[in-house]
């Protein structure tokens, strides 16, 4: 694997890791609000529903500016996520689980046809994180319905905090790297995995 070496990659390895940092804040700060009975969980789902779609079109620009035909069926499970998301107002609970549910589902079978090209995984790096980032909200939105509660855990707060080190860290190494010229996108990425494999851990254990 070729060293990186070309200043807008380097500032797209920088965009990723804040990105990263900011998902760990959203969805922490969404806990919290939670567990202190101070967030509308519709308003939540809303939310979350609401970048997908412009992380959605985000991904949509990025595969049409780099890959002509290849990217067709993609976009056409695309389309089939998008019209999940626009399938109306959730007004109950009940609604609110069975449309996270169908998104999910829809969510996967994008998220499937990506990893099968080793192109556009790396195009859809950032739509990828959203994606990851959307189902953990969706998961802390349904035990909380299904609970009635949020209790924040030791086990959640150890990941959390192990996720925002992780994160901080490869901010601090990015400079470094780049001036020792050994950034490679391989190891990058499993730095980054390894922060969001944290927060997983940390959702898990509410």
């Amino acid at each position: 694997m070729e060293l990186i070496k070309k200043t807008n990659e380097k500032l797209f390895l920088a965009m990723i890791t804040e990105q990263c940092l900011r998902d760990i804040e959203d969805v922490d700060f969404l806990v919290v609000q939670l567990s202190m009975n101070k967030a509308d969980i519709k308003k939540e789902f809303e939310c979350a529903v609401s970048k997908m779609k412009n992380s959605i079109n985000d991904f949509r620009m990025e595969l049409a500016s780099q890959i002509d035909q290849e990217y067709i069926y993609i976009n056409g499970l695309l389309g089939d996520l998008e019209m999940e998301l626009k399938d109306g107002s959730c007004r109950t609970n009940e609604m609110i689980l069975i449309q996270m549910k169908n998104i999910l589902k829809k969510l996967s079978n994008v998220e499937n046809e990506i990893e099968k090209d080793i192109a556009i995984i790396k195009l859809a790096c950032q739509f990828t994180f959203a994606s990851f980032k959307v189902c953990l909200q969706f998961e802390i939105l349904e035990k909380n319905l299904k609970k009635g509660k949020t209790v924040i855990t030791a086990k959640y707060n150890d990941e959390i905090i192990n996720a925002f080190e992780k994160t901080n860290g490869l901010i601090h190494k990015i400079p470094e790297k780049e001036k020792r010229h050994t950034m490679k996108w391989e190891g990058f990425m499993n730095e980054i995995n390894t922060s969001y494999l944290h927060l997983k851990k940390a959702v898990h254990c509410l």
